[in-house]
């Protein structure tokens, strides 16, 4: 048997994804230092600028996902409520006799009201709605232009940032 490929190291797993490679300031500076100004000026809008202003990118940050999720949390009371209606209405055999049907048929017809009320209430509450965001959030994480958005390392930015103003104060 052969022993499994082990791949270590920073970006290692963006590597294995097949993700965009991480835009790190390192990577800038060196532009900033070396390229010619339109050489670098070209690759700063196609690699901070561009990722940050795409569609997807102001799409998904303008998702209120909070509150969404925070709508969703109720609900397991919800597949509660619904798995209730349906055991009653499980628990309906079928009518021997003429009585047995009318009894029948009335349990059914309050079981088929409670459950459009419960599907009234689900609406009111905007559980579907917040289904539909949180949906939305996932599809547009799994686009490229979020993915580089994403690949861009504001931590490091922000440390290449303050250290720049730093030497610039001096």
């Amino acid at each position: 048997m052969t022993p499994p490929t082990i791949v270590s190291g920073v970006g290692a797993a963006a590597a294995l994804a097949g993700a965009t490679p991480p835009v790190k300031p390192s990577q800038t500076y060196r532009l900033l230092t070396a390229a010619t100004e339109k050489d670098f000026t070209a690759w700063l809008k196609t690699g901070l600028i561009a990722p940050l202003t795409a569609g997807e990118v102001t799409d998904f940050l303008a998702l209120d996902t909070s509150t969404a999720l925070d709508q969703l949390k109720a609900t397991p009371a919800w597949i509660a409520t619904v798995q209730a209606t349906l055991a009653d209405v499980d628990a309906i055999s079928p009518p021997t006799t003429t009585s047995e049907l009318v009894a029948a048929s009335r349990t059914l017809v309050k079981l088929l009201n409670d459950q459009q009320s419960v599907r009234s209430r689900l609406t009111a509450v905007a559980i579907p709605a917040a289904g539909k965001i949180i949906s939305d959030a996932i599809r547009l994480l799994r686009t490229a232009p979020l993915t580089d958005a994403l690949a861009i390392d504001s931590a490091g930015f922000l440390t290449f940032t303050r250290l720049a103003r730093r030497s610039v104060s001096r």
